[in-house]
């Protein structure tokens, strides 16, 4: 064992000691005001490792579910209840390979998106227990966030108790998941996090070899794009001790670019959805659909010939929204050619389509000229649909 292992785990028992006196106290309390539920706290990774020596330290805001009681520091060292006198395999399968017949999901939904993220950018230390620990600002057993029985300045306490877990672990970076978490995080460290990528990424150059970084809860539905950006990130932040917006923006400008433009796209379909999401059914028969590279919206021309409502055919009508280069395109296509002529030659004529099939706008256009033209082109295809398509 090398020198440093010793000293985290000597660390390590100091701080149990120190953390199980915080928690046996609020779990009392806890147990006093509410006899009928027994509170319980416990860690995540497995801290007593001789072995011991993470690169990354992942901090989520609570476990995630109930368990734990009244501990000793030696208990809470060993982790999560669940990894009991098992072996590193079988810790490694709790975390990512284990099927969850509840949830429907193998693995811990936190781990193994963390774990994609960092695959992406080819980085495999969340396969070695001893290379990252995961653990949470509060540790106490429940499901959620939001049951957490806690004031914001209790919990301010138990994230003192996490965040000194930074000083002893010295990993290189630290991963903050979710805003309640970073706001511990600067509560506590009273210091700031600044945007190191716009809508996805902050940073703190916490000490001399250890870098923080925040990014949205892996419950957020993250897009492939923006966990390849992460990954790719956090193993710049691995490599590098000097990291700003300047330098991640200078390597990374290629992902960048595409993901400022998912988000855009993002923002178009929420403008474009907009006015028909209470009193107005939209005018389309299919919901717009982002899958994060373009919006599709799409009209169904064939009647049920007992329902009396349109349905899913090939020849439906789409709009697509297409961002490519420096431009987006909106593109008109049916199956049936001949159809779609008719249908663009009709849009031309009653000034919903004031130019060729394929629209072309510049990526500096202003979000309301596209979303205005989309809008109006959309009523021009729902009014021809109807007319053309009428359902007897």
């Amino acid at each position: 064992m090398s020198n440093d292992t010793i000293q985290i785990q000597e660390k390590l028992e100091g701080w149990a000691k120190e953390t199980i006196n915080v928690y046996n106290r609020i779990v009392e309390t806890l147990n006093e005001k509410s006899p009928d539920k027994k509170w319980g706290y416990y860690t995540q990774s497995v801290l007593k490792r001789d072995t011991l020596n993470p690169d990354i330290l992942i901090l989520g805001i609570n476990p995630g579910a109930a368990g734990g009681g009244i501990m000793t520091g030696e208990e809470l060292l060993r982790g999560n209840p669940c990894f009991k006198e098992k072996n590193d395999k079988e810790i490694i399968d709790i975390f990512f390979n284990n099927y969850d017949p509840e949830k429907r999901k193998s693995g811990w939904d936190i781990m193994v998106k963390t774990r994609k993220m960092l695959e992406l950018a080819d980085i495999q230390i969340l396969n070695d227990l001893d290379k990252f620990v995961l653990s949470n600002m509060v540790f106490l057993g429940t499901s959620n966030q939001g049951q957490i029985p806690l004031s914001f300045n209790k919990q301010i306490e138990c994230a003192t108790q996490t965040v000194k877990l930074i000083d002893i672990l010295h990993p290189k970076v630290v991963l903050l998941l979710g805003s309640n978490t970073t706001a511990l995080f600067e509560e506590v460290s009273k210091q700031k996090l600044e945007t190191l990528v716009p809508n996805s990424i902050s940073y703190l150059k916490y000490s001399e070899k250890i870098q923080i970084l925040s990014i949205k809860h892996t419950a957020y539905h993250y897009s492939n794009l923006e966990m390849e950006l992460i990954g790719r990130t956090i193993g710049y932040v691995l490599d590098h001790l000097v990291v700003n917006q300047e330098c991640i923006e200078k390597e990374f400008s290629d992902i960048i670019q595409k993901f400022e433009m998912m988000i855009r796209i993002n923002l178009l379909n929420r403008e474009i959805s907009r006015p028909y999401k209470k009193d107005k059914r939209a005018p389309y028969n299919k919901i717009s659909k982002m899958d994060y590279t373009k919006l599709v919206f799409e009209f169904y021309t064939s009647v049920h010939p007992l329902k009396k409502c349109y349905v899913n055919s090939k020849n439906s009508i789409v709009l697509s929204l297409i961002p490519e280069n420096d431009n987006f395109f909106i593109n008109i296509c049916q199956d049936n050619r001949e159809e779609q002529s008719k249908l663009v030659e009709w849009l031309r004529t009653e000034n919903y389509l004031k130019k060729e099939n394929k629209l072309i706008f510049p990526v500096n256009t202003s979000n309301k000229e596209i979303t205005d033209t989309i809008i109006c082109v959309l009523e021009g295809i729902k009014i021809y649909r109807d007319k053309t398509y009428q359902i007897q």
